[in-house]
């Protein structure tokens, strides 16, 4: 359970600095008000609320966190992950480069059209994963 916690309560906050406050060259901020920012912000509640049950040592903060890390995995994997391994229709790579022009990325170009995930979107992939496995393990 700590290592669930740990994984969760780091994911979290990277997420809340990355999508609210920006990082230069690792995050971009979305607009205040944006459909992005409004997403952004019940997906933090949702987090402060599995945490806090996690840190309580509550089964309940276990199954919560899951949930969240699956959906946010498949969100993931939807918007930054298939587009870099097929590629991407221009429009979504013109759109994504825009975004994403000032951010690192530490990833070969897998496609002639595909889009590069950034080291943002590369760290939380992979503690998601990571807080998936971990709670797995919890429940098993």
């Amino acid at each position: 359970m700590q290592l669930l916690t740990l994984v969760a309560f780091t994911l979290f906050l990277l997420f809340f600095i990355g999508e609210f406050i920006g990082v230069k060259g690792f995050s971009r901020r979305p607009k205040t008000g944006s459909s992005m920012w409004n997403i952004n912000l019940v997906f933090t509640a949702l987090w402060i609320i599995a945490i806090s049950l996690l840190l309580f040592g509550r089964t309940s903060g276990v199954i919560f966190t899951l949930v969240l890390s699956i959906l946010w995995l498949i969100a993931q994997v939807r918007a930054h992950w298939i587009p870099y391994l097929l590629g991407a229709p221009h429009d979504y790579q013109r759109e994504y480069q825009k975004l994403f022009q000032n951010t690192v990325s530490i990833l070969p170009r897998m496609t002639k059209r595909g889009v590069i995930p950034d080291l943002y979107h590369t760290i939380i992939g992979l503690l998601l994963i990571a807080t998936i496995i971990a709670g797995v393990r919890v429940l098993l």
